[in-house]
């Protein structure tokens, strides 16, 4: 029994198959005699139109390393902080605080989510960074009030799932680019 390589994934077939076990790729044979015997002769593959070759896990990946996503978590951290500074204290929901609550931090987040080469986690930081803003929120909302009431509670949730929508959609903006870019090439 003879092996021979696919022309189109490489993977190693019987040189008597009719198709590529691996890609499926049929092969068109010829005949091994002038005598017109029925036996085949090696494999001919028939040419592939378009290469295939099978997508490497990192194919098209870019963006910036870990320092990145950690300097756009700080910034977003000095932003949820200027919202909170700008805030009302006995009304909340101040208008400047709910304006960089809801547009520069999402936003910043959204940035950081594309941008950022994911080598672990993908959208884990996306959740830490909601959930430690929302606890966060609630807390100093409980601290200048003395009390915690449900409203409290809605107000926080409402900006951090604000902010993890941005990182969710970040992430998701940054994978259908690496796609794009595996499919394209270099």
């Amino acid at each position: 029994m003879r092996i021979a390589s696919c022309p189109r994934c490489g993977a190693d077939v019987v040189s008597d198959a009719d198709q590529c076990t691996y890609c499926g790729a049929p092969f068109a044979t010829q005949s091994a005699s002038a005598e017109g015997a029925h036996d085949h002769a090696p494999v001919a593959p028939t040419p592939a139109v378009v290469p295939v070759a099978p997508p490497r896990p990192d194919a098209g990946e870019f963006g910036l390393g870990l320092w990145y996503l950690v300097t756009m978590l700080a910034l977003a951290c000095v932003v949820f902080g200027t919202g909170w500074a700008l805030e009302d204290k006995r009304y909340w929901l101040a208008t400047v605080a709910v304006v960089v609550w809801a547009g520069p931090l999402p936003f910043a987040l959204l940035l950081g989510g594309v941008l950022w080469r994911a080598r672990w986690g993908g959208v884990l930081p996306g959740f830490a960074f909601a959930l430690a803003q929302l606890v966060i929120h609630t807390v100093l909302m409980w601290m200048a009030r003395g009390h915690l009431r449900d409203d409290h509670v809605g107000i926080a949730s409402m900006f951090a799932g604000g902010s993890l929508a941005g990182f969710l959609v970040g992430r998701a903006l940054h994978e259908m680019m690496r796609r794009m870019r595996a499919r394209t090439g270099p």
